[in-house]
């Protein structure tokens, strides 16, 4: 264990404020919107982490098929709050 990254002992923590940030926000947003703004944000990092090649893994550049699927995601987020 003591062969690890540094960068893989932060997941925890960054778990931990995760669930405190969602448990915070489900009661102001609603679960439904909740979750697709997390969902957007989660595909937007892992569109530039696959960019950059973080982690070691192999670069993926970013291409137009990969910013529709984000722009479509957050366009379910505006009608889902639009019909708030």
């Amino acid at each position: 264990m003591s062969h690890t990254p540094w960068w893989s002992w932060i997941g925890g923590v960054i778990g931990a404020g995760y669930v405190a940030m969602t448990v915070r926000a489900a009661p102001a947003l609603g679960t439904v919107v909740m979750l697709a703004v997390a969902i957007a944000g989660q595909m937007a990092g892992s569109l530039a982490a696959d960019h950059v090649g973080m982690m070691g893994l192999a670069k993926r550049p970013i291409s137009w098929e990969k910013i529709c699927g984000l722009v479509l995601v957050g366009a379910g987020v505006l009608l889902i709050l639009r019909k708030r």
